[in-house]
This record gives structure tokens, sequence and C-alpha cells, in this order.
């Protein structure tokens, strides 16, 4: 026996959704990317106090470096993450083309590390990083 359906329903109407998808799990990635963005952030706008103060703490740096690598890794996985979500939700490619040119400002910025324009560069790609973040929080209510 078969069952005839409406026309008005269409074969998108009775898709699955993708439990990642979910207004929990872009929460979820935004608050992270929130939460990294800003101590990116911070950590940028302190950073160069900071090289000061480490010659007297008795470091060289080695723990500057791994809390910066660890910053980028966690900011970036979550920008990924809320960018392949609002993609999938909304099919506009706006967001995660944010979300990248965001990240590619922080690791360009990076490379330029010793040049004033390397600080401008993760300074707004963090900001805009920790914007985006909110706006797609905004979005998922």
């Amino acid at each position: 026996m078969s069952v005839k359906l409406p026309a008005e329903i269409t074969s998108a109407a009775l898709e699955v959704p993708d439990p990642a998808l979910t207004s929990t799990h872009s929460r979820f990635a935004d608050r992270l990317g929130v939460g990294a963005s800003t101590v990116c952030l911070i950590h940028c706008l302190v950073a160069p106090v900071l090289f000061g103060a480490l010659p007297l703490l008795g470091t060289r740096g080695e723990l500057h470096e791994l809390l910066e690598l660890s910053l980028l890794s966690v900011a970036g996985l979550a920008a990924g993450l809320s960018g392949y979500i609002a993609y999938q939700r909304f099919r506009t490619v706006q967001v995660p083309l944010g979300f990248a040119v965001s990240v590619a400002l922080i690791l360009g910025g990076h490379a330029l590390e010793g040049v004033h324009l390397g600080r401008v560069l993760m300074l707004l790609g963090g900001f805009s990083l920790v914007t985006l973040h909110l706006v797609s929080l905004r979005c998922a209510r």
C-alpha cells in the first residue's frame, strides 16, 4: 500500500536534520569561540607588557608560545565549527567567509609578529571573531 503525499510536501521537508546542526551545538560552538577569541584578544593587548616581564619570571617565552598556539587552535576550531554550522543552517557563504577572513587576519598578523602591522591584524581578526560569534549566537536563538 502506498501513501500519496500532498503536492505541498517536498522532499526537502522530509529531510532529517543533521544532529550537529542543532541550535544547542551552534550556541556551544559560538560561546566557546567568544571565550577563546576574547582571551586571544586580551592576550594580544597584554602581550607587549608581558614580554618585558618574562625575564623577571625566569622564562624566555616558551609558556607564551604554548599559550598562543593553544588560543589560536581553539579559536580557529570554534570558528570553523561555527562557520560550518552556519553554512548548513542558512545555506549562505557570508558567515563562513567572515570566519575564514578573521582567522586569516589573525594568522597573517602572527606571521608579521615583529611588525606593527602584525599586531593590528591580530587585534582586528580577534575583534571580528568575537563579533561574528556574537552575531551567530543571536541568530541561533
